[in-house]
């Protein structure tokens, strides 16, 4: 597989722990930071994606600054595609086999 592109719910269940539509709770991730959903992609998709492909994912900037570093652990080469104030799309690409699949 060339690409996976993902928006993946990623927001901390703390921040809609008041909110009372259910729509709004479509946007809560996995985990205390909101972003298990994106590490088992990154992990799952170590299994499809070939060395050279890529994953895009988008998330808050302070949640693509943990979740590069710990790309980089997997196996995949971080960089961003674009940044504002509320959101960064990121690009992994996956480099090659990793042992930590």
């Amino acid at each position: 597989v060339d690409a996976i592109v993902a928006n993946v719910p990623c927001v901390p269940a703390a921040v809609f722990e008041a909110a009372a539509d259910a729509a709004d709770h479509a946007y809560v991730g996995q985990g205390e930071d909101g972003l298990g959903l994106q590490r088992s992609l990154m992990r799952q998709a170590l299994k499809v994606l070939r060395p050279g492909g890529s994953l895009v994912l988008q998330m808050a900037p302070d949640q693509w600054t943990a979740l590069s570093s710990e790309a980089e652990t997997l196996g995949y080469q971080p960089s961003e595609q674009f940044r504002s104030d509320i959101v960064v799309i990121g690009l992994l690409t996956r480099l090659v086999e990793s042992a930590n699949r």
